[in-house]
């Protein structure tokens, strides 16, 4: 497929692209759902999962209150994760590691989110690092990233195969979560409620500490290579049970 030209990203959006709110503040009981980078990476699924900051904070900041539809990057630490702003969560604000994307276009949009997420943005992105204190993004070069632009068909058949790849993954996230809760339960259910003997525990068992059957013992501290020049190391412990 014959590429049709490029545009900065800076170019493509309606809004200027920003951070969130620089200091959001504890979480509060009224108030209005900041997006934070650990939401961008678990999946932008339960509004009601999100941590709240203040109406004032918020206001302070109405350049990225959210209306839905919006693409996300992380900009601090794990730099480069993207979503797209589900309509549930219009009225939501972000942190200062997000920063806002608003493209309107659909297809432009989603085009750009996959554009980042492939090996090329995050290249880009590598390479733009400011790695000073923490991996960080500045917005003068997020703006500046090129977006490559193909015929229309072809973009939208791209992100239609990628959407329904996306969709699959969440699926089996969702599968593989309930599973856990229900293994979870089960678990709950035999050996700590005992409701399958009537809630008492089973004749012949009985409650004890894990060193009542097993021998613990600490493995060997490193070689003094491993430290740095201030004295600070990593121990590793290991452990051995013996029946």
């Amino acid at each position: 497929m014959e590429l049709i030209g490029k545009k900065i990203l800076k170019d493509l959006v309606d809004r200027k692209i920003g951070y969130g709110i620089v200091q959001p503040g504890q979480n509060v009981d009224n108030g209005i759902p900041v997006i934070k980078v650990n939401n961008i990476i678990s999946g932008l699924s339960d509004v009601n999962l999100l941590d709240k900051t203040t109406v004032e904070n918020s206001n302070k900041y109405k350049r990225t209150l959210l209306q839905g539809g919006e693409l996300l990057i992380s900009l601090v630490g794990s730099v480069g994760k993207t979503a797209i702003v589900p309509k549930s969560f219009s009225g939501c604000n972000l942190v200062r590691a997000t920063g806002l994307i608003d493209i309107k276009n659909p297809l432009i949009c989603k085009w750009t989110k996959y554009f980042i997420d492939s090996k090329y943005g995050q290249t880009y992105i590598n390479n733009n690092l400011n790695t000073t204190v923490q991996p960080t993004l500045n917005i003068d070069s997020l703006e500046k990233m090129e977006i490559p632009f193909f015929q229309k068909e072809y973009m939208e058949k791209a992100v239609n195969i990628l959407h329904s790849l996306d969709d699959k993954i969440e699926l089996n996230n969702k599968i593989n979560e309930n599973l856990e809760q229900q293994a979870q339960a089960f678990f709950k259910n035999w050996f700590a409620d005992f409701e399958p003997f009537g809630g008492k525990m089973p004749e012949g068992w009985k409650m004890g500490k894990l060193s009542d059957i097993a021998e613990i013992t600490m493995g060997q501290s490193p070689d003094g290579k491993s430290y740095n020049e201030d004295g600070i190391g990593t121990v590793f412990y290991q452990g051995r049970a013996e029946f």
